[in-house]
């Protein structure tokens, strides 16, 4: 079986092991909304899966959006949704990656 690759950050997807140390489960999680719609350039994946480390990306978005933050989130997918490439793809992953480490550093901050 070929491993999953991410769909954001073109790393390979983490296997999910029991407490035994068998694998259950090999697909990643849900990348959406951070997914590009068009993946007819041949470096761009066509799936919508995302590794671990994205997902708490694909989370922080999700959750800006039901606390009612809309143009932060849309500005985000865009960078997502606009991606033709994997280098635009793996550039949107490092800007929103940037905006949630200051995010993090004003609500410390007290901003």
């Amino acid at each position: 079986m070929m491993a999953e690759i991410c769909s954001m950050c073109y790393k390979q997807i983490d296997e999910h092991k029991d407490g035994n140390g068998k694998v259950y489960w090999t697909q990643g999680h849900n990348a959406q909304p951070l997914v590009a719609d068009d993946t007819g350039d041949a470096s761009m994946l066509d799936h919508a899966r995302c590794c671990d480390s994205c997902n708490d990306l694909v989370l922080e978005v999700r959750i800006m959006q039901a606390f009612g933050w809309q143009s932060v989130p849309q500005k985000v997918i865009g960078w997502f949704k606009d991606a033709k490439t994997a280098s635009d793809m793996m550039m949107a992953h490092m800007r929103l990656t940037q905006l949630i480490q200051t995010l993090a550093e004003q609500t410390k901050e007290g901003v």
